[in-house]
């Protein structure tokens, strides 16, 4: 850690240390400097800002309050975009430049990294004896790799951390001599307090590679070790990387090459006979398929303290009912195929029909990657539920699809040789009509605009102001569009001329539009034969 000279020689250059913040960078800083055998007096906030009384243990005091001469040292840890104001507002009380340091927020990740690995008291109890076995361990890994690269992965949700992983079993690294070391952040969790559970515990363990590894219960000694004896072989990267992946497999996907090809498997096999064993308790036949739908009850589950006005509006552009797919399940069923409903987040009692409600009664981390390996296909909305398939180059049915095209988020490796999918319908209140993909592409264009939390935020944002409502899928639609996979599976689905040519319109007006917008992310499925035979409008 470069910076951590600089700070020390900060800290070395005055008699009191003051933060300035009490949030989570703050937070951080009070960590780190423990363990440099400092504790600030105080974390400063501006007048009337913090009701609380400390931030971990440390005083909360307000900027009026607190005394401040010639030796005091400033850490300025809180967002960049405060710097300037608060390093003038502080100037004004005779505190001068040398005073203040402006901890950036590549410095902020670093410290997070290191604390959730170095203070994490998480997985087992080191042990001295360990430490011979650990020294052998490091050196066969430094045999091969010149130095070891740490990361940070937002683990807030599941789809961008399985997005990373996906990549980098496809596509490697730049690099063939470091050794990428990733260490998982989630929501509400302090990087020290990690107990490596969200957003799926089994997800710690299968991220991995020859090249790469997550920290998880099962190494974290290790690499406390490693941090404590070898840290001149470390280089921490503060920057988040997610952002590159996400624009590389953007333009990736604009090429044609951003799929699946056997190289991305994952090894499950440790939890194989399990796995079966749970599939004969859930009553699931031999075959079976998945069933997704993301609704509105995940966002307010799992980011109820971030509910504001984008995110209630996506909302209700991606918010499915399980209802629409009982007549699926009851196809499948006569099929002697079981549905099988996944996710995370139990419903409100609700009648599903034939369908197997694993995610509200059956539900496990492990389980949710042996179904995707074993399913016969998916069926489902656009979310991150959906990429556990994958791995294993399952069939995707995608339905409800909430808007045409996006940019700045996570995408999928879809195949259109493999994969259906069926769009919302548009209703615009102003014309009193549904809108064609050429009307639609015609608001979605914004991928120029600065990204709320993702851009396809912001193209649900263009619909609102345009008074667009979105009509979901119906229960016929769904089932025909799942009826065509099976066809597609079985050898025995029926295309005529007019269906490709339909399939030809809808992907020229599409291309033609991405054609200038390599940033634009978009769903590279084929689109259903009935869903485009019932609405012919939509290429016109």
């Amino acid at each position: 850690m470069q910076f951590v000279q600089r700070m020390a020689d900060f800290i070395q250059g005055h008699e009191k240390i003051y933060c300035y913040g009490a949030g989570e960078y703050a937070a951080a800083l009070v960590h780190f400097l423990a363990e440099q055998h400092r504790k600030p007096l105080g974390c400063i906030v501006s007048d009337g800002e913090s009701a609380a009384a400390s931030c971990e243990g440390v005083p909360i005091t307000a900027l009026s309050d607190t005394e401040l001469g010639a030796d005091v040292g400033i850490v300025l840890a809180l967002a960049e975009k405060w710097h300037d104001v608060l390093a003038e507002a502080l100037q004004q009380k005779g505190i001068c430049a040398s005073q203040i340091y402006r901890l950036t927020e590549r410095e902020v990740n670093i410290i997070r990294i290191w604390e959730s690995i170095v203070l994490n008291q998480s997985g087992k109890q080191p042990t001295p004896d360990n430490a011979e076995r650990y020294e052998e361990h490091y050196q066969k890994l430094m045999a091969k790799f010149a130095r070891i690269e740490v990361h940070m992965v937002g683990s807030g949700a599941v789809g961008p951390i399985l997005h990373e992983l996906f990549y980098y079993k496809r596509y490697g690294f730049q690099s063939a001599d470091i050794y990428h070391l990733f260490a998982f952040f989630g929501w509400g969790v302090e990087p020290w307090a990690n107990p490596f559970e969200k957003p799926n515990a089994f997800l710690y363990e299968v991220f991995h590679g020859e090249q790469f590894c997550a920290v998880n219960r099962e190494n974290l000694d290790f690499w406390k070790y490693v941090f404590a004896h070898h840290m001149d072989n470390i280089d921490i990267n503060g920057t988040w990387g997610y952002v590159d992946i996400v624009l590389d497999s953007i333009h990736k996907m604009h090429d044609g090459d951003f799929v699946g090809n056997g190289m991305t498997a994952l090894d499950i096999s440790r939890v194989e006979e399990l796995g079966a064993q749970s599939l004969r308790d859930m009553g699931v036949r031999k075959e079976y398929v998945l069933l997704f739908v993301r609704d509105s009850v995940y966002y307010k589950k799992s980011r109820h303290d971030i509910q504001d006005t984008s995110l209630r509006i996506m909302d209700k552009y991606r918010n499915s009912d399980i209802a629409s797919m009982k007549k699926t399940a009851d196809y499948l069923s006569e099929k002697e195929i079981s549905a099988v409903r996944i996710g995370t987040t139990p419903l409100p009692h609700q009648d599903m029909g034939s369908i197997i409600d694993y995610a509200g009664e059956f539900h496990t981390d492990a389980m949710d990657f042996y179904l995707a390996k074993h399913c016969k296909f998916y069926v489902g909305d656009h979310s991150g539920a959906m990429y556990f398939t994958v791995y294993w180059d399952r069939p995707m049915v995608m339905i409800n699809l909430p808007n045409i095209t996006g940019y700045y988020d996570g995408t999928f490796p879809f195949d259109r040789r493999r994969d259906l999918g069926i769009y919302h319908k548009f209703w615009s209140k102003r014309e009193n009509r549904l809108l064609n993909l050429s009307e639609i592409l015609a608001i979605e264009d914004c991928s120029h605009e600065p990204p709320i939390y993702s851009g396809n935020i912001n193209v649900m944002m263009k619909y609102h102001e345009n008074d667009i409502v979105p009509i979901a899928n119906t229960e016929d639609e769904i089932l025909a569009v799942t009826q065509e996979m099976e066809e597609r599976l079985q050898g025995t689905a029926i295309y005529s001329e007019e269906d490709q040519l339909l399939q030809e319109k809808f992907q020229a007006i599409l291309r033609a539009y991405l054609k200038v917008r390599p940033e634009v992310l978009f769903y590279d499925v084929r689109i259903g034969r009935d869903f485009l035979r019932q609405n012919l409008w939509l290429t016109r």
